[in-house]
């Protein structure tokens, strides 16, 4: 199995790329996006279709059902939550939730199609990190264990160690800080071997597309 790694300058290009090789049968557990952290402030706050923090749902009126007033009650919770998640900094977002935000108009990129069904983790000074991937889990521990300013060089070492040459990680994580996007998958995956996931790559403008033994015994192609 090879790990590929491929950049993205426009974060909706990589979003489609992604919905793409979940379409064409790629596992939820071997695709990895790493975000600009602007990325996931609008994921967080983006819960009821609104760019920045969510809005509190209407009033009903006093001729509304119990039902009605039921679920403005559950919606004011959610905005509430949402709200603090977007204050406190780290924050997750599971598959469940992001099917929420579909339903109720979701507006971000990922909040229809086949990515939405991916959990994803908002850390403050690093980006978005969104799938199950081997890199995603990386971050994920690495932010249970250390500060955020700290996670950008376990990133960076993170790669290293899986064969990638010190300057193209740097330059990897260098295109997240800038506003770009980082992928990471896996092949072969279910119905999508690396030739099939490099042509998906490649018709969506991926840069950097480089790919890895998994088990980071170094370069491959």
């Amino acid at each position: 199995m090879n790990t590929i790694y491929a950049t993205f300058r426009d974060p909706e290009l990589a979003e489609k790329a992604a919905g793409a090789l979940l379409d064409h049968g790629m596992a939820n557990e071997d695709i990895t996006l790493l975000h600009h952290e602007s990325m996931g402030s609008r994921m967080v706050g983006s819960t009821f279709g609104v760019d920045d923090f969510v809005s509190p749902p209407a009033r009903p009126s006093v001729q509304a059902t119990s039902r009605e007033n039921e679920q403005y009650f559950k919606d004011i919770d959610d905005c509430d939550k949402a709200d603090l998640e977007a204050k406190s900094g780290i924050s997750t977002t599971t598959a469940a939730d992001a099917e929420v935000g579909a339903a109720k108009g979701a507006v971000v990129g990922l909040g229809v199609g086949a990515i939405a069904a991916l959990a994803s983790l908002a850390i403050p000074g690093v980006g978005l990190v969104i799938g199950g991937g081997a890199l995603a889990t990386a971050i994920a521990g690495a932010a249970a264990t250390t500060g955020a300013g700290a996670i950008a060089g376990a990133v960076t070492g993170y790669l290293k160690d899986q064969g990638v040459d010190q300057k193209l990680a740097m330059e990897y994580v260098e295109t997240v800080k800038s506003g770009g996007t980082m992928l990471s998958i896996q092949v072969p995956s279910l119905k999508v071997d690396e030739t099939q996931a490099r042509a998906i790559l490649d018709k969506y403008g991926a840069e950097n597309v480089h790919a890895y033994v998994a088990s980071g015994r170094g370069y491959v192609a």
